[in-house]
Protein backbone atom coordinates (compact mmCIF):
# COMPACT_ATOMS: atom_id res chain seq x y z
CA UNK A 1 0.00 0.00 0.00
CA UNK A 2 1.34 3.41 -0.98
CA UNK A 3 1.15 6.18 1.56
CA UNK A 4 2.55 7.41 4.83
CA UNK A 5 2.60 3.97 6.41
CA UNK A 6 1.07 4.87 9.77
CA UNK A 7 -2.50 4.15 8.76
CA UNK A 8 -3.33 7.76 7.97
CA UNK A 9 -4.89 8.52 4.61
CA UNK A 10 -2.48 10.18 2.16
CA UNK A 11 -4.82 13.16 1.86
CA UNK A 12 -4.59 13.76 5.62
CA UNK A 13 -0.79 13.67 5.50
CA UNK A 14 -0.75 16.11 2.58
CA UNK A 15 -3.02 18.49 4.48
CA UNK A 16 -0.73 18.30 7.51
CA UNK A 17 2.26 19.03 5.28
CA UNK A 18 0.55 22.04 3.71
CA UNK A 19 -0.39 23.40 7.11
CA UNK A 20 3.13 23.09 8.55
CA UNK A 21 4.73 24.58 5.41
CA UNK A 22 2.39 27.58 5.38
CA UNK A 23 2.92 28.10 9.10
CA UNK A 24 6.68 27.98 8.55
CA UNK A 25 6.45 30.67 5.87
CA UNK A 26 4.60 32.89 8.34
CA UNK A 27 6.87 32.26 11.34
CA UNK A 28 10.21 31.30 9.71
CA UNK A 29 10.90 29.17 12.80
CA UNK A 30 13.20 26.39 11.61
CA UNK A 31 13.20 24.40 14.86
CA UNK A 32 9.40 24.37 15.09
CA UNK A 33 9.06 23.33 11.44
CA UNK A 34 11.65 20.57 11.94
CA UNK A 35 9.75 19.30 14.97
CA UNK A 36 6.53 19.18 12.95
CA UNK A 37 8.25 17.31 10.11
CA UNK A 38 9.55 14.72 12.60
CA UNK A 39 6.03 14.33 14.03
CA UNK A 40 4.71 13.39 10.59
CA UNK A 41 6.68 10.13 10.88
CA UNK A 42 6.80 9.75 7.10
CA UNK A 43 10.49 9.79 6.09
CA UNK A 44 9.86 7.91 2.85
CA UNK A 45 7.21 10.51 1.92
CA UNK A 46 9.40 13.60 2.40
CA UNK A 47 9.64 14.02 -1.38
CA UNK A 48 6.01 15.13 -1.18
CA UNK A 49 6.97 17.66 1.51
CA UNK A 50 9.64 19.10 -0.81
CA UNK A 51 7.31 19.19 -3.80
CA UNK A 52 4.53 20.86 -1.83
CA UNK A 53 6.89 23.26 -0.06
CA UNK A 54 8.47 24.63 -3.22
CA UNK A 55 5.06 24.83 -4.92
CA UNK A 56 3.58 26.77 -1.98
CA UNK A 57 6.59 29.11 -1.98
CA UNK A 58 6.14 29.75 -5.69
CA UNK A 59 2.47 30.54 -5.17
CA UNK A 60 3.28 32.82 -2.22
CA UNK A 61 5.85 34.74 -4.23
CA UNK A 62 3.17 35.53 -6.77
CA UNK A 63 2.16 34.92 -10.31
CA UNK A 64 4.86 37.16 -11.72
CA UNK A 65 8.33 36.42 -10.46
CA UNK A 66 10.06 39.49 -9.06
CA UNK A 67 13.74 39.64 -8.25
CA UNK A 68 13.00 39.11 -4.56
CA UNK A 69 11.77 35.61 -3.75
CA UNK A 70 11.47 35.64 0.00
CA UNK A 71 9.24 32.56 0.27
CA UNK A 72 11.43 30.57 -2.10
CA UNK A 73 14.54 31.60 -0.17
CA UNK A 74 12.85 30.67 3.10
CA UNK A 75 11.84 27.26 1.75
CA UNK A 76 15.43 26.65 0.60
CA UNK A 77 16.60 27.55 4.11
CA UNK A 78 14.11 25.09 5.60
CA UNK A 79 15.16 22.17 3.41
CA UNK A 80 18.86 22.95 3.99
CA UNK A 81 18.18 22.88 7.75
CA UNK A 82 16.21 19.62 7.49
CA UNK A 83 18.97 17.93 5.46
CA UNK A 84 21.76 19.23 7.73
CA UNK A 85 19.91 17.85 10.73
CA UNK A 86 19.29 14.47 9.07
CA UNK A 87 15.52 14.92 9.14
CA UNK A 88 15.06 14.88 5.36
CA UNK A 89 17.50 13.07 3.07
CA UNK A 90 19.15 14.55 0.00
CA UNK A 91 17.52 11.71 -1.95
CA UNK A 92 14.06 12.87 -0.87
CA UNK A 93 14.90 16.49 -1.82
CA UNK A 94 16.06 15.35 -5.27
CA UNK A 95 12.95 13.19 -5.73
CA UNK A 96 10.70 16.10 -4.72
CA UNK A 97 12.41 18.44 -7.20
CA UNK A 98 12.12 15.84 -9.96
CA UNK A 99 8.41 15.45 -9.22
CA UNK A 100 8.01 19.24 -9.43
CA UNK A 101 9.72 19.22 -12.82
CA UNK A 102 7.09 16.75 -14.05
CA UNK A 103 4.18 19.03 -13.05
CA UNK A 104 5.82 22.24 -14.27
CA UNK A 105 3.52 22.63 -17.31
CA UNK A 106 0.43 22.58 -15.06
CA UNK A 107 2.08 24.71 -12.37
CA UNK A 108 2.99 27.30 -14.98
CA UNK A 109 -0.73 27.90 -15.58
CA UNK A 110 -1.12 29.20 -12.02
CA UNK A 111 2.39 30.60 -11.61
CA UNK A 112 3.70 31.75 -15.01
CA UNK A 113 7.22 32.25 -13.62
CA UNK A 114 7.33 28.71 -12.18
CA UNK A 115 10.10 27.44 -14.51
CA UNK A 116 12.48 30.27 -13.59
CA UNK A 117 11.50 29.99 -9.93
CA UNK A 118 12.24 26.25 -9.92
CA UNK A 119 15.59 26.99 -11.57
CA UNK A 120 16.27 29.52 -8.83
CA UNK A 121 15.36 27.03 -6.09
CA UNK A 122 17.55 24.35 -7.67
CA UNK A 123 20.47 26.79 -7.89
CA UNK A 124 20.03 27.78 -4.23
CA UNK A 125 19.80 24.13 -3.23
CA UNK A 126 22.95 23.20 -5.15
CA UNK A 127 24.88 26.18 -3.79
CA UNK A 128 23.79 25.35 -0.25
CA UNK A 129 24.76 21.71 -0.72
CA UNK A 130 21.49 19.84 -0.33
CA UNK A 131 20.68 19.03 -3.98
CA UNK A 132 22.96 16.93 -6.13
CA UNK A 133 21.12 16.28 -9.37
CA UNK A 134 22.00 17.75 -12.77
CA UNK A 135 20.28 20.94 -13.83
CA UNK A 136 17.39 20.60 -16.27
CA UNK A 137 19.32 22.95 -18.56
CA UNK A 138 22.50 20.88 -18.51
Amino acid sequence: VWGPGDGRPVSELKNAMDQLLKEYLLSRELDEAASCVRELKAKHFHHELVKRGVKIAMEEDGRDHASKSSSLDAMAALFKFLVQNSIVSEFQVAKGVQRLEKILPDLKLDVPAAPSMLDEFETLAREQGFLHIPSRKA
